[in-house]
């Protein structure tokens, strides 16, 4: 399919940049519209990429093209199946998928995008029936991705590595459907992994665990559809105005805030520490930003969440180029899988604390190397022992309310609950250890 020469791009259905490739490579110019950089209320569509250079090209745009494009190798194949593109170029992949993606940000053609900027657009929704939903879900579940014939009538774009998709919901109606243009998607639904057992259970505890604890995390809830389960996850960047209407907020992860490429989520692997993120923080979050950033590594560590990578942190963004902490999300336990303590050294972080990753080797050492390194308070690591304690106390709780009010499995949740209360207590007892 043919790619167009230039892409504008959108916010909250206004155009504020435009988006031309550079001839025989993979590498991309923005230039902010004179209109937006004139609005009192303009923010950029990244940290990265500051409103003060109407102009930004070469590695940091690309950087973070590339962070709104899915990691899952399977519908990356589907993408260039279907519409003929690399998926090495993620201008000409977002020309095709990048109506609806993470955050205020739309792509389309500068014909396509007038349209959308229109007051009087249509807001265009399939809706599906039940059954077209479960085999939806079914061919994400079987596939990692929808197939071909899905594919083509949808039009969003959303990192990560497992299988999802995002839909709009019509509350009144109880119905779902796939959105395009101006309507935007209201919740991402994600179904279980093949052969994982529990996945979306674990999801949901974590997150309902972590809201307990007093972390803002994303609002979730398991459903069926048919014979098909899935988690379903209510979108963070996304408000009603005064007239009812589904409105998009800006986000990005922390790769695209710092300009990395967004293979570069682990520490393991080469990707920043506590300490860069903490610098991003001081300089463009709101104040308790650092502290919120810190307990949700702490929460991580505690639950032993060891996919609680780069890109799973968000910032909002808003006028004048601040940012707010988002919602948790993508949290989840490996202790699901029934890991004793003794296991717990082949488990890692993938944030490292004091210079180490290892589960078993972050203690009370670690993290106050770490307070050094980040320069944080050390009375901020009360604040994670605290957080541990509220985790111990509630697990059992979340457990039990979401066997008996939304009829989980009862017996996982129990045992799942147990183990995390056990390694919360020991975390606890870990950073009040005396020096």
């Amino acid at each position: 399919m043919k790619v167009p020469p230039s892409l504008a791009v959108l916010l909250d259905r206004v155009i504020v940049a435009h988006l031309l490739p550079r001839p025989g490579s993979h590498l991309y110019r923005l230039r902010y519209t004179d209109a937006w950089l004139r609005d009192p209320d303009a923010y950029p569509v990244s940290l990265a990429l500051p409103l003060a250079a109407p102009e930004h090209e070469g590695l940091p745009v690309r950087h973070w093209l590339r962070g709104l494009l899915p990691d899952n190798e399977v519908r990356l194949q589907e993408i260039e199946a279907v519409f003929g593109v690399s998926r090495d170029d993620p201008y000409a992949v977002l020309a095709h998928v990048g109506e609806d993606c993470a955050g205020a940000v739309q792509f389309a053609a500068p014909e396509r995008a007038a349209e959308i900027a229109s007051d009087s657009a249509a807001a265009d929704v399939e809706w599906l029936d039940e059954s077209s939903l479960e085999t939806l879900l079914r061919e994400v579940a079987a596939h990692a991705s929808p197939n071909r014939r899905v594919m083509r009538t949808g039009q969003f774009s959303l990192p990560g590595a497992l299988g999802k998709v995002a839909l709009v919901r019509d509350e009144g109606a109880g119905r779902w459907g796939r959105p395009s243009g101006q309507r935007a998607s209201t919740h991402i639904l994600k179904p279980p992994i093949p052969g994982v057992a529990w996945h979306n259970e674990n999801e949901h505890f974590c997150l309902q665990l972590a809201r307990a604890a007093g972390l803002s995390a994303a609002a979730s809830r398991v459903e069926r559809f048919g014979e098909q389960g899935a988690i379903v996850v209510t979108r963070y960047d996304r408000r009603r105005d005064a007239h009812g209407e589904v409105r998009r907020l800006h986000q990005e992860d922390l790769a695209q805030a710092l300009g990395l490429d967004p293979a570069l989520r682990y520490a393991a692997e080469g990707g920043p520490g506590i300490a860069q993120v903490v610098r991003l923080l001081r300089d463009h979050a709101a104040p308790g930003a650092v502290d919120e950033f810190v307990k949700a590594v702490g929460f991580a560590w505690i639950t032993a969440g060891t996919d609680a990578h780069l890109r799973n942190f968000s910032l909002l963004v808003h006028p004048g180029a601040t940012g707010t902490l988002a919602p948790l999300y993508d949290v989840a336990s490996a202790l699901w899988l029934g890991v004793k303590p003794r296991q717990l050294r082949t488990l890692r972080m993938a944030m490292a604390v004091g210079g180490h990753t290892a589960l078993d080797q972050i203690d009370r050492d670690a993290w106050l190397r770490e307070t050094v390194r980040s320069r944080l308070p050390r009375a901020l690591l009360g604040e994670v022992a605290a957080l541990a304690n509220r985790v111990a106390g509630g697990a059992a709780q979340v457990a039990e309310r979401l066997a008996d009010e939304e009829g989980l499995d009862g017996g996982y949740l129990r045992s799942l609950a147990a183990d995390v209360a056990a390694r919360a207590r020991g975390c606890a007892a870990e950073l009040g250890r005396a020096a």
